[in-house]
């Protein structure tokens, strides 16, 4: 991956720890061997190594990249689950970064500030809290009337409508007060 795509090109995110100690009980298979080994008495072993324990379906590597570099990145762990036991599957997905949400609607959210940057992640406003510094221009349906809340016009406009947030881009009726 480094040699085809660059060092600054990716991002790799291993999903799985090595916690789980292997650990062996030596045993001599000579001939007098019965005065050196005392059986399974006291058969705690010494470590012998580290692994992970793994479910079908968990999720061992992450590669983050852009989409012209895609396919080093899938070379490279076709090449790398060649080193690891079992069956692993190659799987490409379309979301925005490490986030949960895809590529269209991180754009599309992102466009109508109803995502907040969150270090790596990203997290997805809802319709609570304070609204002027969560959306700036938000529909917000109350009952009968309906105040538009704009980041430039502190302006209250009333509407007809139902208890239901809207984006300021849907067509609504609109009346100053």
């Amino acid at each position: 991956m480094t040699k085809f795509a660059g060092k600054d090109t990716f991002h790799l995110r291993v999903k799985v720890h090595l916690f789980h100690v292997l650990r062996i009980n030596k045993m001599l298979s000579c001939a007098g061997a019965d005065r050196l080994q005392t059986g399974m008495r006291g058969a705690f072993g010494k470590t012998q190594g580290v692994c992970a324990r793994v479910a079908i379906g968990h999720v061992l590597l992450f590669v983050h990249c852009k989409d012209g570099n895609s396919h080093h990145a899938q070379e490279a762990l076709r090449r790398a689950k060649l080193k690891f036991h079992g069956r692993q599957k190659i799987i490409v997905i379309s979301k925005w970064g490490f986030t949960k949400f895809n590529r269209t609607d991180y754009v599309r959210w992102k466009s109508e500030n109803k995502i907040l940057p969150d270090s790596m992640n990203a997290k997805l406003l809802g319709c609570h809290g304070d609204i002027y510094t969560s959306y700036p221009n938000l529909v917000l349906m109350t009952g009968d009337c309906v105040l538009f809340l704009s980041g430039l016009m502190k302006t209250p406009l009333v509407v007809s409508g139902t208890n239901t947030c809207l984006s300021d881009k849907w067509p609504v009726e609109v009346h100053w007060i």
